[in-house]
Parts: structure tokens; sequence; C-alpha cells
């Protein structure tokens, strides 16, 4: 499994539509495909997001579920990277959540099919499978989202897989790390760090790689946006190299934070489970760093901001 980090770039003049830039990773995307020369929509539903519009990125507001809203979209572009999300965190409402995620879907679709875009790639999550039971999580893993947010997005997966003529990539995230990432198991393990609170784990001994840097992620989609038309539908999960047990994954992160926290080591809980992310490497090039250096980069990144 190969595991080093390399930038690839996606042929120039592409026009990208990229949604969700008031997020973490929607801002993150659209800045990286802008640097290596594509001309971006970004379609934001609040300001917070990209700055302004430039030369090459118009930024544009509105509500993806709002099917008036959409209907009046009608700039061509080459791609669509959907990035936005309702996880629930800001917003429980179990209809917001089924409507953000769902009917977003169905409206960018419908925009694609008018504006003759042969390329979606769809950021989705590992929670489509639900509590998976098992040790490994790969591709061929169960699928039954057992959470508002994941049933939505294993909904919005089933819309996309029955599309005809067009490329979708949909990609099952783990946990995603950088600077001002939103906040998960890893960033609370962080915030207890630099406070010099005691840090707790289970499953100590068992192993762990559900990460993945974001600089990582962009050059993966930048990558896929460059590979030629096929006409498919593929989802499958990604994650770092070089699986940490969890107990290290913990003494990183004191580590890198200088902290002086003292770790308690728990028992084993489930469900419990590293990702196998060899098809997204084999079949579609992706690389990462390790386990451990995204973990270091997190937290250095954390600490500079």
């Amino acid at each position: 499994m190969t595991h080093s980090s390399t930038t690839r770039s996606v042929a120039p003049g592409r026009s990208v539509l990229v949604t969700g830039t008031t997020g973490f990773v929607g801002k993150h995307l659209a800045k990286f495909l802008e640097d290596r020369g594509n001309d971006i929509l970004a379609v934001e539903r609040s300001a917070g997001g990209l700055r302004h519009s430039s030369k090459t990125t118009r930024v544009v507001r509105g509500d993806l579920s709002d099917k008036d809203f959409m209907s009046n979209l009608n700039a061509k572009v080459d791609a669509i990277v959907h990035a936005a999300t309702n996880s629930g965190r800001r917003c429980p409402n179990l209809q917001q959540v089924q409507q953000d995620n769902i009917e977003s879907v169905r409206n960018l679709l419908a925009y694609a099919t008018r504006v003759e875009c042969r390329q979606f790639i769809n950021l989705s999550s590992v929670s489509v499978h639900g509590d998976f039971s098992g040790s490994v999580l790969d591709r061929d893993a169960p699928l039954h989202g057992t959470t508002p947010y994941g049933a939505s997005k294993l909904a919005a997966e089933n819309i996309l897989r029955l599309q005809e003529n067009l490329d979708v990539f949909s990609i099952r995230l783990p946990a995603v790390v950088g600077s001002f990432a939103p906040p998960h198991w890893l960033g609370r393990l962080l915030m207890q760090a630099r406070q010099n609170k005691k840090l707790t784990c289970y499953n100590p001994h068992l192993f762990f790689n559900n990460v993945v840097h974001v600089e990582d992620l962009c050059q993966f989609v930048s990558h896929l946006i460059g590979l030629p038309e096929r006409s498919i539908f593929s989802a499958f999960p990604i994650a770092s190299a070089e699986a940490l047990r969890v107990r290290d994954v913990l003494q990183v992160i004191r580590s890198e934070a200088r902290s002086l926290s003292r770790i308690e080591l728990l028992g084993e809980r489930q469900p419990h489970f590293i990702i196998d992310d060899n098809f997204a490497r084999e079949r579609y090039g992706f690389t990462s760093v390790t386990t451990r250096e995204a973990l270091q980069r997190f937290v250095r990144d954390e600490l500079a901001a």
C-alpha cells in the first residue's frame, strides 16, 4: 500500500461547481482547485466561506435544497464537487437533515442534466454503514445508515447510483482533519491535551486509521476530476495509511501538543473498525500520508491557527 502524498492537478481550463464552501472541506477544496488553474463556481448557503468572487471564482449564495434557487442556476460546468452537508450537529431536526442532504442531491442532478455536466463527486461518509460490527470496513461492507445523518447520506448515494450518462464518485469519508476542522473525537482529544486534562480511550490495543488529512482529500478530488469519462457509479471509503494502535493516537496528540496530560487506557468497546481503502488506492490512485503523519499535521495546523 502506497502512502506518499503526491501533488496532482486537473486539466487546465476546467470549470468546477463546489458546494458547501462555508464549510471546512468545501472551502479547502475550492481554494485548492482554484490554485491549480480551474474556474470555480462556489455555492454556499450563507456568508462566511470564500470572501469574494475573483477572476477565477464566482461565489453564489443560496440553498441547494431550494428547487427555485437551483432552477435559476445555469452556468455550465465540467464537474460538480458536492461537499455541502448537514451532519445534524448544529440542526438536529430530522426533517431538515433529510431535506438538506437528499433534496440538494436531487436538485444538483437536475442542474447537471440541464447544463450537460458529466461528472459528480459526492463527499459521503462511512456513516452509510451504520453500526458496523466488523473489524475491517471496506467498500463492500453492509449499508444500513442507522442515524438520521447516515440514512440521509445513504439515500443520496442511492439516488446517485441510478444516474445514467454521468460519472459519479461517492467518497465515504472518515474524520477529516486540518486547520479549523469541525469537532470530532480527535478534535476533542486535542482540546483536552491543550488544557492538560486527562486523555482516555477505549480499545487501546486495537488499530486506528479512520482519518484523512484535508490536503490528501483535495489532491484526490483534483485527480478524479482529471479522469476520462466512463459513465460509472463508484462508492468507496478512504483513510490514512499505516494504522496506529489507539493508545499511540493519544500519545502522538499529547506529544505534538507538548501536553502534560495523563493517559488513561480503558477496556474494549464496540463498534471498532479500521478502514480498508485498497480499492480507492488501486483503482483510482488515491495516496495519503500515514495515520501518524496525518495526526501530527492536524495538531500542528491547529496550534498554528
